[in-house]
């Protein structure tokens, strides 16, 4: 577990410090908050909506 915590910081740590080479990090927070929301419109988009049937034994019994 810790070889798997130490290996993420690690991936997330170096490009960020690439990336700050060519831009300031208030840009490096920018580029990454679009990122994310354009990651979730996509999410939004893409994914399909789950559609629920209704099982013979959950349907409500009327007297």
């Amino acid at each position: 577990m810790i070889m798997l915590g130490s290996l993420g910081a690690v991936t997330a740590t170096v490009p960020a410090e690439h990336l700050l080479a060519w831009m300031v990090w208030r840009q490096l927070f920018e580029v990454l908050a679009a990122a994310t929301g354009a990651t979730a419109v996509l999410i939004y988009v893409i994914v399909p909506e789950r559609v629920v049937i209704p099982s013979i034994g959950s349907t409500p019994r009327y007297p």
